[in-house]
């Protein structure tokens, strides 16, 4: 039992985290290819040493949501929900705005709006037993994630001298934009890992191993960008994963990276959707005087603040304002967490 939640915790953890480079690749414009990849890996060390504390709080809060009538409960889940909002609100408009050059056959204004509506509803359903069944889909999606990333790594015959090694020896060329491209390929985990209701002592275990796998699989797909462009020619791709893609032979390129591009972003909204309920479902329930509200409240009032971010949060600068609703997200599942926490210990030493 012990290892199936192990296995269960670290395919979804790997999925979260994998899903941000199927959807944004690796920042193949860098001028310093090498220190962006350098940047990712000390990014990602530094997101788990984090995290760390943040599992221990989430274990001693026992995490399952309960909806308890407490003013610090309304406060971190009104701004979790806007935090949430926003969010979603930037993966979807970069998934609307980027769709044209994807597939000219699912442009356009009114398709796009309605597409993103069924998708957002089915992120919903998806969510609806919250991490047990992202766990259950990031199963079912990964090995879609990870087929592109696997067809090329078998055409490097034809490079000539594009993996200069002396790259890696050279004096690193650190921008703020690396940091901000590897959070933003890290997006959701501690939302995730916030949903996680019964992952207990091996939650670590689960999310050292996915950060582990794939700071190597960062690695490897860094030396395939270079082995494939070389670095003179690498800032000149706008998608180096969908450019190799093409290059496979007897492989219809643009139904795969179609359909891996788009699993990626669903599992992205699928956790900012979910805990924007949760946390709606918490604000209802601060609310309501005797019986619990019903739980179709609860996905209207959702639905509505998502599309609702989507249709009138302004898309400029908004790598920037992204960045801003993640740290904004840990801190209020780390808060909501600790006042759980807190609550816990008040009890249990009335009860001693």
């Amino acid at each position: 039992m012990k290892k199936s939640r192990e296995l269960e915790n670290f395919f979804a953890y790997f999925a979260c985290l994998l899903s941000g480079i199927s959807f944004f690749s690796l920042p193949a414009d860098a001028e310093n290819f090498a220190s962006a990849i350098l940047t990712q890996l000390f990014t990602l060390a530094v997101v788990f040493a984090v995290l760390c504390p943040f599992l221990k709080i989430k274990n001693a809060a026992s995490t399952e949501v309960k909806k308890e009538k407490s003013v610090s409960n309304l406060f971190f889940s009104i701004l979790g929900a806007i935090f949430c909002a926003a969010a979603y609100a930037f993966f979807t408009k970069t998934f609307v705005l980027d769709l044209p050059s994807v597939s000219h056959d699912f442009s356009g204004g009114r398709f796009s709006h309605f597409f993103v509506f069924l998708s957002l509803l089915l992120s919903l359903y998806i969510g609806k037993r919250s991490f047990f069944s992202y766990s259950g889909v990031s199963l079912l999606v990964l090995p879609i994630l990870v087929l592109p990333f696997f067809l090329t790594f078998f055409n490097f015959l034809e490079y000539k001298d594009g993996f200069d090694v002396a790259l890696f020896a050279a004096k690193p060329a650190f921008c703020a934009n690396y940091f901000f491209d590897a959070l933003i390929n890290c997006a959701g985990i501690s939302t995730l890992i916030f949903l996680n209701p019964r992952g207990g002592g091996c939650d670590k275990k689960g999310l050292g191993a996915a950060f582990l796998a794939f700071a190597i699989f960062t690695v490897f797909e860094g030396a395939k960008y270079l082995l494939w462009f070389g670095k003179e020619n690498l800032p000149l791709v706008v998608r180096p994963d969908r450019t190799m893609l093409s290059q496979v032979p007897f492989m219809n390129v643009q139904e795969i990276f179609l359909f891996s591009w788009y699993f990626a972003y669903m599992l992205k909204i699928v956790i900012f959707s979910t805990a924007t309920r949760i946390f709606v479902q918490n604000v209802l329930g601060f609310g309501a005087k005797r019986k619990r509200p019903p739980e179709w409240q609860g996905y209207l009032l959702t639905v509505v603040l998502l599309y609702s971010a989507f249709l009138f949060l302004p898309y400029s600068q908004s790598k920037t304002f992204a960045l801003a609703a993640f740290l904004g997200l840990f801190v209020c599942c780390f808060s909501f967490l600790l006042a759980k926490s807190l609550k816990n210990r008040r009890k249990s030493g009335k009860a001693s």
